[in-house]
C-alpha cells in the first residue's frame, strides 16, 4: 500500500498554508500545459491572498501547547517530538515516526513509500525510499539498500526487536483541515474574480462626433485629454459622458461565504477578535469548542502513539525499562475577558490607580495579548511619530 492518492491533497495544504508566492506558483505549475497560463497567472497576481488556512494551524498549535504537558521520568525532549508529530497530523492527517539509537525522526507519511499493516494496525512493513523494514518470523529486519542483505534490528541488550520501530500515527485519510484549504483555494480564485471586475467597471469617459473630418481637425493625434482643467471641445450634434458599468457584488458576497464558512471550521478562533462586537461570548465558545474538536481527535491519536514511541526509544538505548508517565494536554479553549474588571481597570488607569502594564498583564493572562511591552511600546512611539510627522 502506499500514499499516492492523498500526496496531491498534502501538496495543496502544504502550499496554501505558505503563503502567495508558493500559492502563485503552484497554479502556474497546474496550467503549464494551457495556452492562456500566462495571462491567468497575470489575473491571479491581482488578487489578494489572505491566509486563513496558515492561520488557522499556527492558532491550533498554540492552543494545543497552551498548557504544558504532564511528563515524569522521561529523559528525552518528548515535548518537541510532541510538536512535530502534532504539527503533522494536523496539516496532513498522518505521520510517521522511526525510532533509532539515540533518534526519534518525525518524518512526512509521504516520505514512507510503501507500507503493510498486521491484523492489529501495526506495521509490519514500511519502505522509506531504498530502505527497508519488515517483520518476518517475528523478528525485525532493516535493509538501507535493495542490493544489500537485510539485518537484524537488536535492543540495547542485543536482543532480536520483534517489533518494528516504526510507528504511523492516523487520523484518517482525510486531512482535518482540507476543507478550509478547499475554501480558502476558492477564495483567492473570487478575489481574483472580484480585482478583476474591478477593474473592468472603472468609469471609462467618451466623446462622439458627428464625421471623421472634424475628429482628425480638432485630434489630429487620436489623443483627447481628461481631468482638472481639461477643455473638451464637442461639435453640435456631438455628446460626451461617462461609461460606468452596473455594480455587481456576486464575486464579494462568494468571498463572504467562504469567509464564514472557514470561521466555522476553526478559522474563527482567530477571526472572532475582528468581530467581536456581532456576536455573543457564549457563541465565540461555541466556535471555539468546535474547533477543539480536531484538537482533541488530533490528542486522543497521538497520547497512545507516543507511550509506545517512548517505550520502543528506552528498548533500543537503555539497558532495562523504568516506568514513565505522558498525559497530553486536553484544555484547548481560550479563556473569556472579564470585560467588567477590564472596564473598571481602564477606570483605575485613567485616575492613575494602576499603570498600563497591568491591563496587559490581564489581557495575556486570557491569551488576547501576546507581544511584549517593549514591542508595543515600540509600535506606539512610531505610530506618535508618524502622526507629529504629518502635522
Amino acid at each position: 500500500m502506499n500514499f499516492d492518492a492523498l500526496v496531491p491533497y498534502w501538496k495543496q495544504i502544504d502550499v496554501f498554508s505558505r503563503g502567495l508566492k508558493d500559492v502563485q506558483k503552484y497554479l502556474l505549475d497546474l496550467d503549464v500545459n494551457n495556452p492562456n497560463c500566462i495571462r491567468n497567472l497575470q489575473y491571479k497576481k491581482a488578487a489578494k491572498y489572505t491566509n486563513y488556512l496558515g492561520r488557522t494551524i499556527r492558532t491550533l498549535t498554540a492552543a494545543a501547547f497552551k498548557k504544558p504537558h504532564t511528563v515524569e521520568n522521561v529523559i528525552i525532549d518528548i515535548d518537541s517530538i510532541v510538536f512535530d508529530i502534532f504539527a503533522n497530523v494536523l496539516k496532513y492527517g498522518k505521520c510517521v515516526v522511526i525510532v533509532g539509537k539515540d533518534t526519534v525522526q518525525v518524518r512526512h507519511t509521504a516520505d514512507m513509500t510503501e507500507y503493510k499493516k498486521d491484523k492489529y494496525g501495526k506495521l509490519k512493513h514500511a519502505e522509506f525510499g531504498e530502505t527497508e523494514y519488515i517483520l518476518e518470523g517475528g523478528v525485525a529486519l532493516y535493509r538501507e539498500c535493495e542490493n544489500e542483505p537485510f539485518a537484524e534490528l537488536l535492543n540495547y541488550n542485543g536482543q532480536r526487536l520483534d517489533y518494528l520501530p516504526v510507528f504511523l500515527i492516523e487520523l484518517g485519510d482525510t486531512p482535518p483541515l482540507w476543507a478550509l484549504c478547499d475554501l480558502n483555494q476558492g477564495h483567492y480564485q473570487n478575489s481574483a474574480d472580484y480585482e478583476d471586475l474591478l477593474r473592468k467597471l472603472t468609469p471609462t469617459p467618451y466623446v462622439t462626433v458627428p464625421n471623421s473630418h472634424w475628429r482628425d481637425e480638432m485630434y489630429p493625434d487620436g489623443i483627447i485629454e481628461f481631468g482638472s482643467g481639461a477643455v473638451i471641445p464637442v461639435p453640435e450634434g456631438g455628446t460626451a459622458g461617462i461609461l460606468q458599468g452596473t455594480p455587481n457584488q456576486m464575486h464579494k458576497e462568494a468571498m463572504l461565504a467562504k469567509e464564514e464558512a472557514m470561521l466555522a471550521i476553526g478559522a474563527r478562533m482567530l477571526a472572532r477578535r475582528q468581530t467581536g462586537n456581532k456576536e455573543t461570548a457564549t457563541s465565540a465558545r461555541i466556535q471555539a469548542d468546535n474547533a477543539n474538536e480536531d484538537v482533541m481527535a488530533i490528542v486522543d491519536v497521538i497520547e497512545p502513539k507516543i507511550i509506545e514511541i517512548y517505550t520502543a526509544w528506552q528498548d533500543i538505548n537503555l539497558a532495562s525499562l523504568h516506568e514513565f508517565r505522558i498525559v497530553l494536554n486536553r484544555e484547548f479553549s481560550l479563556e473569556s475577558i472579564d470585560t467588567e474588571l477590564l472596564n473598571t481597570q481602564i477606570k483605575l488607569l485613567a485616575n492613575s490607580v494602576i499603570g498600563v502594564t497591568d491591563i496587559r498583564e490581564n489581557l495575556r493572562e486570557k491569551g488576547v495579548l501576546n507581544r511584549t511591552d517593549e514591542e508595543i511600546d515600540a509600535e506606539i512611539q512610531k505610530r506618535a511619530e508618524a502622526l507629529l510627522g504629518d502635522v
